[in-house]
């Protein structure tokens, strides 16, 4: 009975983990920075930078402890906060290792990169 619970919450991760796979490719031009120049009538180059960062979307996953539901940042600051010293090995919500002890350590040097957000630049120029 306990097994087959243990089952189904990796075959869900699975499953999940290559959903999301998707999402992470996308999230490399999540933060966009527009670069505008502009000719003035002098000769000088009038340069006007905006940056628009959309908001964040991380994938949600499930807390392997209490099973709610977090993105990714959350995810770890819930570790850190509610679950320091979890005695019972748990799997990984993000690659369904089974991690027998300190997940947010897990969590941050082997899934590190999902928490980088790589800017893309733009750069328009007017004449």
């Amino acid at each position: 009975m306990d097994s087959e619970h243990w089952i189904s919450r990796l075959a869900a991760a699975k499953r999940f983990y290559a959903a999301q796979l998707g999402h992470i490719d996308d999230m490399a031009g999540m933060g966009m920075e527009e670069v505008d120049m502009d000719m003035e009538d002098d000769g000088e180059m009038d340069m006007e930078m905006e940056m628009q960062l959309e908001e964040a979307r991380w994938p949600e996953v499930a807390c392997p402890y209490c099973y709610e539901d977090y993105d990714l940042g959350s995810l770890c600051v819930h570790l850190e906060e509610d679950h320091p010293y979890e005695p019972h090995p748990a799997p990984c919500p993000i690659c369904s290792e089974k991690i027998t002890r300190d997940m947010l350590n897990h969590i941050t040097m082997h899934h590190g990169y999902l928490f980088k957000v790589s800017l893309s630049f733009s750069c328009t120029c007017i004449c």
